[in-house]
């Protein structure tokens, strides 16, 4: 069987051959066969092939040892989903790498990569952008979706300078973020 591994304990009659897939591929049909009165075994059925992606397709013409299959997503599907964020993924093969990183009026926190693992997996996507922070001040954002807009306060102790609004416009971005807190007293209000 291309792709798969037999496992089978006796040849005997009635015993069973149990067949499974090499990583990467998924079986079709029964995976075992029966050794048969007259010697011989039940004729195998099942098949390995290639892992599906949901919601996306792959390349690959041939499923033997060193094959490469390259995946892509359908339209309106990505691999390497990060809300209020974008990456700059070039390959999709062992030790290939993803950075991240945020949009603008977003700060980062966290890993900004993830790398192909040997299992075919990617590491653990350990990154968020959260809207930006303002020095001794906070905001009020209860959404992140085109037209909201956050509200951004100083601190008790704190003057306000600047904008202090900042809007998320029809490219997923927010405005340049224009305000700062200043310590009350430090300059003529």
């Amino acid at each position: 069987m291309h792709n798969g591994n037999l496992t089978v304990s006796t040849t005997t009659y009635n015993s069973t051959a149990i067949y499974t897939c090499s990583s990467g591929y998924d079986i079709h049909g029964p995976n075992s066969i029966r050794c048969l009165a007259t010697g011989d075994w039940d004729k195998l059925e099942a098949k390995c092939t290639i892992k599906v992606l949901q919601n996306g397709f792959h390349n690959a013409t041939t499923t033997t040892y060193n094959s490469t299959a390259i995946y892509s997503c359908n339209p309106g599907y990505t691999k390497f989903v990060l809300q209020h964020g974008f990456h700059a993924a070039t390959t999709t093969t062992y030790t290939s790498t993803v950075k991240y990183s945020c949009n603008p009026g977003y700060t980062m926190f966290g890993e900004c990569s993830i790398t192909c693992l040997d299992t075919g997996n990617w590491s653990e996507l350990l990154v968020n952008c959260t809207i930006k922070v303002l020095h001794n001040g906070f905001h009020n954002a209860t959404s992140t979706t085109y037209n909201s807009t956050v509200i951004y306060s100083c601190n008790p102790g704190y003057t306000m300078f600047g904008e202090n609004s900042i809007t998320c416009n029809d490219t997923g971005n927010w405005n340049k973020l224009l305000v700062n807190c200043t310590i009350k007293g430090t300059i003529r209000e």
